[in-house]
């Protein structure tokens, strides 16, 4: 028949301790454990952004902000966003519609819209000359092309066309 002898109080604490000491060398100690979950290898862009979706519920291959990036055509790659460069002034009023219009003879325009006027700018001075004026104030404008010529409405004034 065997003996056992119950731990006292001192020697109870000395082995709780040396457990809970191998423990934490097993699990790398408590700078690996805080860290875990916090890293992330971010190489799968292909769905790209989705700013509707819950911050629980994204996808690993989607992002809800994505500044100063595009995603680029190379499937699932982004990129950094090139530099702005700056046109010249069509005016001080805010600018409520833009487009470029591509001519057939390679020729090419920037038409703006903004207070009252919609104007178009020389790409070689950056200077804009008026295409119309005194239209309704503070309207948005869209802008086609079709057969070489360049439509613009606001939905209010008549369509313009140049």
């Amino acid at each position: 028949m065997t003996k056992t002898r119950s731990l006292e109080g001192g020697e109870l604490r000395r082995l709780y301790s040396f457990i809970l000491v191998v423990a934490l060398c097993l699990s790398g100690g408590p700078a690996m454990a805080s860290n875990r979950g916090r890293f992330f290898v971010l190489d799968d862009f292909s769905k790209g952004l989705n700013s509707k979706v819950s911050p629980h519920k994204v996808p690993l291959n989607q992002a809800t902000i994505a500044q100063n990036v595009r995603f680029d055509e190379e499937y699932g790659v982004i990129a950094k966003r090139q530099a702005m460069v700056q046109y010249g002034s069509a005016g001080s009023f805010a600018i409520r519609g833009m487009h470029r219009y591509y001519k057939g003879d390679g020729s090419k325009h920037l038409v703006v819209a903004g207070s009252t006027f919609l104007k178009y700018g020389n790409d070689s001075t950056g200077a804009f000359s008026t295409l119309c004026s005194g239209l309704t104030e503070g309207k948005r404008w869209q802008f086609l092309t079709y057969q070489d010529v360049v439509i613009g409405m606001n939905g209010y004034d008549r369509p313009k066309k140049w």
